[in-house]
């Protein structure tokens, strides 16, 4: 009953600018049955083909279903005996005029052209609200949303990123290697981007693409200017885990035996308190910390000793450290 209840006003509270709080409709309707059952009343509920009619009739306001119930009781008592031989069909045909402005052939086509997933999810739920009823088809569409969205954060997009140096202020922007031709990598670093919260739910796939991406740059080989890293770019990291966690400390101690520093930048507030915290626990039982912030160690009046493990502010911080000094 909530899950149609609530579609239908957010349908309408859409159609007409208006917000809705699914709280305050539980409450409602929890609260509406509750009375209703020391009455023997039929359980609450909105539906969409009676909030369909009642607004094709010009209703705007919760007076139209005080008038609606006292039409309703007049032709109870009243006029019963003339509807009795109504055909149903009549009844229906009321019913589709009045879901047919419901239907928004834009968003099909739209959801075709940009984003073919959405398409489908809107087909299969109309064609299972169509054959199996209401609440079966928002089920059917609800399901399919949460195993979309799933599959996004299992799957999550990633980049590896390039330098594109302005050429009249000099001004050096990162981008995706795939999408921009003019990006160049720094040698003997892989500037890797996760644009999703690392957690046990993706760890798996983030990792296959980071050992396949460093398998492919060979990191030492290449090492020029700077020296041999991994930089992962957590500007897009919203969140991570214990299952992250685990994996960031696997990926530094598996970079560290190959001679490759692993660094962070743009690491945002909830990440680099969970990093902390897993970083007191490592000390506590004598491990070696990962990632610990760059400026503390210079406030400290420690070198960075590579192949080292740290985070920055920004990317420019981190490849800063990572260059290679100059030969006298």
């Amino acid at each position: 009953g909530f899950m149609e209840s609530f579609a239908v006003a957010d349908t309408y509270a859409r159609k007409h600018n208006r917000k809705i709080d699914a709280n305050q409709e539980l409450f409602a309707l929890g609260l509406s049955n509750i009375f209703g059952s020391f009455f023997n009343g039929y359980p609450v509920t909105g539906g969409f083909s009676r909030t369909a009619v009642n607004e094709g009739a010009g209703a705007r306001t919760s007076l139209a279903a005080i008038i609606s119930s006292l039409i309703v009781l007049i032709v109870i008592f009243l006029l019963t005996e003339s509807f009795e031989y109504m055909p149903n069909t009549i009844l229906a045909s009321i019913v589709f005029v009045a879901v047919s402005s419901l239907f928004d052939f834009h968003a099909f086509s739209m959801a075709w052209k940009v984003a073919r997933k959405d398409f489908w999810v809107s087909l299969i739920a109309f064609l299972a609200t169509l054959c199996l009823g209401t609440e079966i088809g928002l089920a059917v569409g609800f399901g399919m949303s949460v195993l979309l969205l799933l599959q996004g954060v299992a799957f999550p997009h990633t980049a590896i990123l390039g330098f594109v140096r302005n050429a009249n202020s000099g001004e050096v922007v990162y981008r995706n290697l795939n999408r921009f031709p003019e990006a160049k990598p720094h040698g003997g670093v892989l500037f890797f981007r996760i644009d999703a919260s690392f957690t046990f739910v993706n760890r798996s796939t983030v990792l296959a693409r980071l050992h396949e991406a460093i398998h492919e740059t060979d990191l030492v080989a290449n090492a020029a200017e700077f020296h041999p890293a991994v930089v992962l770019a957590c500007e897009g990291i919203n969140a991570i885990d214990v299952a992250g966690l685990e994996a960031l400390h696997e990926l530094s101690e598996f970079l560290h035996e190959r001679g490759i520093s692993l660094a962070a930048s743009s690491v945002k507030g909830p990440v680099r308190d969970a990093l902390e915290k897993q970083n007191a626990y490592l000390v506590k039982h004598n491990k070696e910390p990962i990632l610990v912030w760059a400026h503390n160690l210079a406030s400290k009046g420690q070198e960075i000793k590579f192949p080292a493990s740290f985070m920055t502010a920004t990317a420019e911080e981190a490849f800063d450290i990572l260059r290679m000094p100059l030969e006298a």
